[in-house]
């Protein structure tokens, strides 16, 4: 008996890669019940949703991928409108929808174009080639092939050139160059076994069965189509196990095996219904028709050829109709029916007359916006021709224009750098005339103060040398005259009193002179004498003054430095003292480096900041200007009722 059908050839997709989610063990869900954020995000989601039901459930895979489609579209995902039409164009080819699938992926290939990615355009021409291949319409395709193909081998992608060889085996076999087809098949079959690519392999070894058919290699055909079932069993994949068990009955019908051809022909039938292919529903009903004509059926043959003709018409498969139409026409002529065999002849060579006349007149169509492009390109050439001879008048006239543009700018720019250059001249010499003004203020502030010390030094040495020396005199001529007058002579109490005051004075005396030029600071140094003046500074149980060094036990300092220091402490202590009553004063100076710290705190009663700002005080005026010649950084913390807390920090 002769074959009733071509070997069925599988074409695949290039899918799109989404988010790597293992979606396998996810429940399906309706799609209003689906949580997807509107981003890129949830758009990957949707496609590896999609991708996860598209063979067992294809409706609800087609709802994901419209909706990514969708969401893709209002975001301007590009990538994800090409995952869209990739996986959507695939459901579409095998449910036998070729025009739309074409409209799609080329959409799909101008978006691809524009991005400029060699890998996202070689699978978008493969897809695009796929859709002229099923149409028919090899001329358009091979060129898409050819030029995607050459772009996967620049790029070293063995497992993108597995799924291109399966794709090209298919173009060969309906070109019936079973050789060449034979070859790419066998490549797509190695380089997926090598990858791991479980899912394309499927395919592959399903498509070479064709090969093996039309070689005469019916055994070797057979044991491809068994492990091809297998893996559409293992991965649920319904589109693969029908197509597999549609090629299984070619094999058992040459097998002779009848009963396994039908049963082969009736579970593709129904796996076919399930996923909606329109073309292996009506291949099935072609196998089982042929059943019936091998029990000499002819009428239950001539019904189901009937359904399977009705199924073609219905989804608009020109070619899969007139392949029916011929069939019908051998079962009327093995049955005798002769009237029935013309009229289905007849039917047939029309539609095949009409398939041709749209296929010339599809193509004419073709040529004619081809040759109207060449006449638009040659006007174009031409008007470009004209358009270049105005453009070299245009430019003479506009060169002088253009010179006297750019000679303006010009001077526009070098008057602008000439002013910024001026500008910044006078701000730096702004910045050294403030630079000297500040130098001079230093200068004053320090001849002041150094002033200021040497009076200082000069009135306690007067002090003590002479005021207090001639107070220790009055005080021992007074002794003496003590000691020589009798005690009735002389009242010794008064005496007594007397040489009491004189030693509240002396010491009083030395206490402003050494206050005025500190002794311990000129022999022992800055550490010694802030510990002695804090220690003097105590008044038992009304004030407690502390002291705490760190750092300063070997440190040398100029002499005018250490007295900025001491009187810069002495005058925050008295500033406390005088104007806040603490029952606690804490000093403390901490060197870390060439940094000095100096805090001085008290727990008396603090004041508003802002009153220093209207202060005319000489006392926090010398403060801040030993600071700044010191060129130190200055602190202030205080509150009313909460104390004062001055932190200094100069550089050693």
């Amino acid at each position: 008996m002769k074959e009733i059908f071509l070997p069925l050839s599988i074409l695949l997709s290039f899918h799109w890669a989404t988010m790597g989610q293992d979606l396998q063990d996810t429940p399906v869900l309706p799609l209003k019940y689906a949580a997807v954020t509107r981003d890129s995000a949830g758009v990957d989601r949707m496609i590896a949703e999609g991708q996860r039901l598209e063979g067992a459930y294809p409706d609800s895979a087609v709802a994901w991928y419209r909706k990514a489609g969708a969401v893709s579209d209002s975001i301007g995902y590009d990538r994800g409108v090409l995952k869209y039409i990739s996986n959507y164009t695939y459901v579409l080819n095998m449910q036998g929808k070729y025009d739309s699938s074409l409209v799609l992926n080329q959409r799909s290939l101008g978006i691809a174009r524009k991005m400029g990615d060699s890998l996202v355009l070689a699978k978008c021409l493969f897809n695009t080639g796929s859709s002229f291949q099923l149409l028919n319409l090899y001329e358009e395709a091979i060129p898409l092939y050819m030029e995607g193909n050459t772009l996967f081998e620049g790029l070293g992608q063995e497992p993108f050139i597995a799924k291109g060889s399966d794709i090209l085996q298919t173009l060969y076999q309906k070109l019936r160059r079973y050789d060449r087809a034979y070859a790419l098949g066998n490549q797509s079959i190695i380089l997926a076994r090598k990858h791991g690519m479980t899912h394309e392999l499927g395919y592959a070894l399903c498509n070479m069965s064709a090969n093996h058919f039309a070689l005469g290699e019916t055994e070797k055909a057979g044991a491809v189509l068994r492990e091809a079932l297998e893996i559409a069993v293992a991965m649920e994949d319904n589109y693969l196990k029908a197509a597999a068990q549609l090629q299984l009955s070619e094999y058992y019908q040459r097998k002779g095996q009848w009963e396994d051809m039908r049963g082969a022909a009736q579970s593709a039938q129904q796996i076919s219904e399930e996923i909606r292919d329109a073309v292996g529903i009506g291949q099935a009903f072609l196998i089982r028709s042929a059943y019936e004509m091998y029990r000499r059926d002819y009428r239950s043959a001539e019904l189901l050829g009937l359904k399977a003709l009705e199924t073609f018409r219905k989804e608009k498969l020109g070619a899969e109709e007139v392949d029916a139409l011929r069939w019908l026409e051998k079962v009327s002529l093995a049955g005798g029916d002769y009237a029935s065999q013309m009229d289905y002849k007849e039917e047939a060579d029309a539609k095949a007359y009409e398939i041709l006349n749209s296929q010339i007149q599809s193509r004419v169509l073709q040529l004619e916006k081809r040759y109207e492009s060449e006449i638009k390109a040659r006007q174009i050439e031409q008007l470009e021709g004209q358009a270049q001879r105005q453009d070299r008048i245009l430019r003479n006239r506009n060169l002088l224009s253009t010179s006297l543009i750019i000679a303006i700018v010009l001077l526009i720019i070098i008057g602008f750098l000439l002013y910024r250059n001026f500008q910044h001249k006078l701000a730096l010499r702004q910045k050294k005339l403030n630079k000297i003004e500040l130098e001079t203020r230093l200068m004053a502030i320090e001849a002041v103060l150094h002033g200021e010390e040497k009076e200082r030094e000069r009135v306690a040495r007067e002090l003590h040398d002479g005021l207090g020396s001639m107070l220790s005199s009055i005080k021992f001529s007074i002794q003496n005259a003590m000691l020589s007058a009798g005690e009735d002579e002389i009242n010794r109490e008064a005496y007594v009193k007397g040489i009491d005051m004189l030693d509240f004075s002396i010491d009083e005396i030395r206490r402003i002179a050494y206050n005025m030029m500190p002794q311990t600071l000129v022999t022992f140094g800055l550490d010694t004498a802030l510990r002695d003046f804090c220690s003097l500074t105590n008044q038992e149980d009304k004030l407690k003054v502390s002291y705490q060094s760190i750092g300063l036990e070997e440190l040398e300092l100029e002499q005018s430095v250490s007295l900025s220091i001491y009187r810069i402490v002495q005058e925050l202590v008295h500033n406390a003292i005088r104007h806040g009553y603490p029952r606690e004063i804490i000093v403390q100076l901490i060197r870390s480096g060439n940094t000095m710290e100096i805090t001085v705190e008290d727990n008396g009663s603090g004041f508003d900041p802002k009153i220093l700002e209207k202060s005319q005080g000489i006392g926090w005026g010398s403060i801040k200007n030993r600071i700044k010649l010191l060129e130190g950084q200055l602190e202030l913390h205080t509150a009313p009722g909460e104390g004062t807390s001055v932190q200094i920090r100069i550089e050693t």
